[in-house]
């Protein structure tokens, strides 16, 4: 029923109240309906009120359902470029990845044959090592010099085993093997102290030990060179050589006596010239004057 009807009704209903009652009666009543029409009117409007809120907030509603909704579209759509972007990388990587994984697989058989390889180097160098300590042992095992072997015409062991242990030690210097070298050099000083290269092994054993650096030790053997061998043709050498390793262990006063010497006993020596090189250069570090050289 509308706001009218019932206003209608109303006024109907309050004419035929006015129609039948006294006067006194009818005003009363016309109050009363007055008074109804009011509230009537104050409830309608509260009920449009009410409506109205209700609209407003049913619309209120749908845009926060709408929102959500377009925010999950997007966030759908988001979703698929992920998906799409994880699926490129995981077809451009996966082949490469199976590429490097089959050449690991490959490089560790390598590896393994490697291995393989190095062991059994291992194990050859270890047979050598055995068989070249086999070779020591037996030269150091063998009789001394008259005892034993093959003696020759003066009672001393032949020259013919003592030229490959020299020739060997000779080798092993060059290479710089110096341990190998004057083990060598030793077993034929032992074997053959009359030998026709035992004045240079012994001068060996001295350049040894100045090129380990044993200045000391390198004197010691080149003073045996210059005591047993005084006329052999190493002798120069080795004495300047002396003087070198006296040098070098700041004993250029002693140093100088051994090259001084070498001018006046080995005038036509090829060492003569680097003799007085250093003695030269020796006198002049002293402060003083040079020493006279005899021609």
């Amino acid at each position: 029923m509308t706001k009218s009807t019932v206003t209608r009704y109303l006024a109907l209903g309050a004419l035929a109240l006015a129609v039948a009652l006294p006067p006194a009666s009818a005003q009363k009543t016309k109050d009363q309906l007055i008074a109804i029409q009011r509230d009537l009117a104050l409830l309608q409007e509260a009920q449009r009120q009410n409506q109205a809120a209700t609209a407003e907030r049913v619309a209120g509603v749908e845009a926060l359902i709408k929102q959500n909704l377009e925010a999950v579209s997007r966030l759908n759509q988001a979703v698929a470029v992920i998906e799409r972007a994880i699926n490129k990388q995981t077809d451009s990587i996966l082949p490469p990845v199976t590429r490097t994984a089959a050449k690991a697989d490959a490089l560790a058989d390598q590896f393994a044959g490697l291995r393989d390889a190095v062991e059994e180097s291992n194990s050859m160098i270890t047979k050598l090592q055995r068989e070249v300590d086999d070779i020591k042992t037996h030269l150091t095992t063998l009789p001394p010099p008259g005892m034993g072997g093959a003696p020759g015409p003066d009672g001393m062991m032949s020259e013919d085993g003592g030229d490959s242990i020299f020739t060997g030690g000779f080798t092993d210097y060059n290479r710089g093997e110096y341990e190998i070298a004057e083990a060598q050099f030793n077993d034929y000083l032992r074997m053959y102290p009359t030998g026709s290269s035992a004045d240079e092994a012994q001068y060996y054993l001295g350049a040894i030990a100045y090129n380990q650096g044993q200045y000391e030790k390198a004197v010691a053997e080149f003073d045996l060179v210059l005591e047993r061998y005084p006329v052999s043709s190493i002798t120069p050498e080795a004495q300047f050589k002396k003087a070198m390793s006296l040098d070098k262990l700041g004993r250029p006063d002693e140093a100088r006596q051994e090259l001084e010497s070498i001018v006046d006993r080995f005038p036509n020596s090829t060492i003569r010239d680097n003799a007085e090189g250093l003695l030269e250069r020796l006198s002049a570090d002293a402060g003083g004057k040079p020493s006279p050289i005899r021609r």
